[in-house]
């Protein structure tokens, strides 16, 4: 009997990328959440997740990141933020 993969979709990938941010700067420092790109990497099996929130209160610069989820563990893999 083969062994069944699991492999995350594109909505799981992207809660996966909120949660992350939750957890790291506190739900409520993760102001206006927005998806912008969702693209699955079919050789590395990756998700690469394009976001951008406020950081913060009074905070008037969206943080823009990019995101590689791992499609079989669910797992953040590289986070890089684009606007430093």
């Amino acid at each position: 009997m083969p062994s069944k993969t699991f492999n995350l979709g594109g909505k799981e990938a992207s809660k996966a990328v909120r949660s992350y941010f939750d957890e790291v700067h506190g739900a409520f420092s993760v102001i206006g959440f927005l998806i912008v790109k969702t693209e699955l990497n079919k050789k590395t099996n990756r998700w690469k997740i394009e976001c951008e929130f406020f950081p913060g209160f009074g905070i008037n610069k969206k943080a823009q990141y990019t995101v590689e989820i791992d499609a079989k563990t669910g797992s953040v893999e590289n986070v890089i933020l684009k606007n430093p």
